[in-house]
């Protein structure tokens, strides 16, 4: 017959540091993921593309929606729980306007056509031969058209792309970050640490 007698003295208080040291893990974790969420939307916000728009006359002008480096934003924290009813993790999702999609990965050349029948823009560094189709003044640097619809001809995007560019710094400090505060965990909870 095998005994096994185990002795807690040196245990003691370990489910109550436990717990404690649980309740600041969380909490940490939920920090470096707010912070890394908020660093990315800086750098996205700095690396978006932003397109260049004129009135009828060539001067530069604001687009009718919003610009895509505006619409980048973090949005409220989610706690992620586990299987067991516990939690798991927090997710921050950083969102952008719809449009921002069509910059991060290639498109195909694909007609584009007016929803009323034509489409209207002051095309800056428009060929000599766009003349014929010219609408309003001719510009030095381009012209005021209007036309049942283009060809767009497709547009492939940098590698990386302006958001995974915007990640890479933040991706490197938030696994540092999650290394500490895992190390702090470990220790407050074996070694009865802060």
């Amino acid at each position: 017959m095998l005994a096994l007698d185990i002795e807690w003295k040196g245990f003691w208080g370990a489910g109550h540091r436990f717990a404690r040291g649980t309740e600041r893990l969380v909490s940490e974790q939920r920090s470096v993921v707010r912070q890394a969420a908020h660093l990315f939307e800086q750098n996205a916000r700095a690396l978006a593309p932003q397109g260049k728009y004129y009135d009828r006359e060539g001067n530069p002008t604001e687009p009718d929606h919003e610009r895509l480096y505006k619409s980048i934003r973090t949005q409220p924290a989610k706690t992620l729980p586990t299987r067991a009813g516990g939690i798991g993790g927090t997710q921050i999702s950083v969102e952008m306007a719809p449009h921002g999609k069509f910059t991060l990965a290639p498109t195909k050349p694909h007609a584009i056509f007016g929803r009323k029948g034509a489409l209207a823009f002051f095309w800056a560094g428009a060929p000599p031969d766009v003349q014929a189709w010219a609408r309003g003044p001719i510009m030095g640097h381009g012209h005021w058209v209007v036309l049942p619809g283009v060809i767009h001809p497709g547009y492939t995007p940098p590698s990386p792309n302006w958001a995974e560019q915007a990640w890479q710094p933040v991706g490197a400090a938030m696994w540092q970050e999650l290394k500490r505060v895992g190390h702090e965990w470990v220790s407050s909870v074996t070694l009865g640490g802060a």
